[in-house]
């Protein structure tokens, strides 16, 4: 307080001194509980965004699981389905051909055989066309596989 205003301000009594004081206390109290409260809410929203960002990393994991479930699954069939192909044109197609074409030692083409198979198509399923060798005696079928190269690994050969 200014000096010269001192001689005209009568100083608070003891009792106005400790309700000023309480009243500075219990605001800064009041602050301090804000901040605390704000600090505990944004601690809940940070945790509530972890556990969402979590969940979304848990879903999406689990979708990719199930998508390479579901792929692999597709694969392993397409594999199967192309063994049996192969087979079924060496163990059911040519000899129903050769039956019907007793002046012929082999097919010129695949889709000959085809005829005897109409369930088969002259593609596998990665739409390569399958390979056929005819010895007179054998006919064997083989399919590029999912590498769609022929001469590797996972060639399948059908009528050994």
């Amino acid at each position: 307080m200014h000096p010269a205003l001192r001689r005209h301000v009568a100083p608070p009594s003891i009792r106005t001194g400790r309700y000023i004081a309480v009243g500075a206390l219990t605001g800064l109290a009041g602050i301090l509980c804000t901040f605390g409260i704000v600090r505990l809410v944004d601690a809940r929203a940070e945790a509530a965004s972890g556990n969402a960002i979590q969940a979304e990393i848990e879903s999406h994991h689990h979708r990719d699981t199930v998508r390479a479930r579901t792929l692999a699954a597709a694969e392993a069939r397409a594999l199967d389905d192309t063994r049996t192909a192969a087979d079924a044109y060496a163990y059911r197609g040519y000899p129903s051909w050769a039956l019907a074409h007793p002046d012929q030692l082999c097919p010129s083409k695949l889709s000959e055989v085809t005829a005897y198979l109409p369930e088969l198509g002259t593609f596998d399923p990665w739409g390569m066309a399958y390979r056929f060798d005819c010895n007179g005696k054998q006919l064997t079928v083989s399919s590029a596989g999912p590498d769609r190269t022929y001469g590797t690994a996972d060639d399948i050969v059908g009528g050994r």
